[in-house]
């Protein structure tokens, strides 16, 4: 399984904190392209993505008369 190292974690959080303190000697954010990138765990073909998406809607889409009262 994938994982962030905790020290990056930890980093970034700083960075957001201080990024919205207001004390600007306090704004030494830590900020990096593509941050998020590091997070991506599963990059599918188009094709099954949009698979995937039309099957999570068709799954909501026939249950929602069901969770809808009158």
């Amino acid at each position: 399984m994938f994982t962030v190292p905790l020290k990056l974690l930890l980093k970034q959080r700083d960075g957001f904190m201080a990024s919205y303190a207001e004390n600007p000697e306090e704004s030494r954010a830590l900020t990096a392209g593509g941050e998020c990138a590091q997070r991506i765990t599963d990059m599918p073909r188009v094709e099954d993505l949009i698979g995937r998406i039309v099957k999570e809607a068709e799954d909501i889409l026939s249950t929602l008369p069901s969770e809808v009262t009158t």
